[in-house]
């Protein structure tokens, strides 16, 4: 517990969010974590639902995320994007593992994605639902390739 207790001391006073971009590429990195404490068998359910499931269901647990994202504008339509998410875990079923790590190559509002991405739902809210298992807020994002266009459904 006292491992626990100054981990998260510590991820706390390393939050850290920089930016840094050139004329053409922008890079952003992103570090937070967070942790749940409890004298039960499992975490709260409303701590840990609708989360990609990223806080574990056993008690006092605690995560440190970091995130790399990556944006080059290769010409006035052309745009390569692509993501890597890495979580480490405390008194979790995993210790360290990759949440998110995907790659989109955009033209206008079209593009092709490729890899696992945290996906909002299209159809609902996912403040309103009780969230789904296999493909949702619930679920670790899945490995998967998708041809679409942004902000139409």
């Amino acid at each position: 517990m006292k491992r626990l207790i100054q981990l998260t001391s510590i991820c706390l006073l390393a939050y850290s969010h920089v930016l840094a971009q050139d004329a053409q590429t922008t890079v952003t990195y992103n570090l937070t974590a967070e942790t749940a404490f409890g004298s039960g068998d499992f975490t709260a359910y409303q701590l840990s639902t609708n989360r990609y499931h990223t806080l574990a269901t056993r008690p006092n647990t605690a995560y440190l995320r970091g995130a790399v994202n990556v944006e080059h504008q290769l010409s006035e339509d052309w745009k390569l994007s692509g993501a890597a998410d890495v979580i480490a875990s405390i008194h979790a079923n995993h210790k360290a593992y990759l949440q998110q790590c995907y790659v989109n190559l955009s033209w206008k509002d079209f593009f092709l994605e490729a890899g696992a991405r945290e996906l909002k739902p299209v159809l609902r809210d996912p403040l309103l639902s009780s969230g789904a298992f296999t493909k949702g807020n619930n679920a670790k994002p899945v490995p998967q390739v998708h041809v679409g266009t942004n902000g139409f459904w």
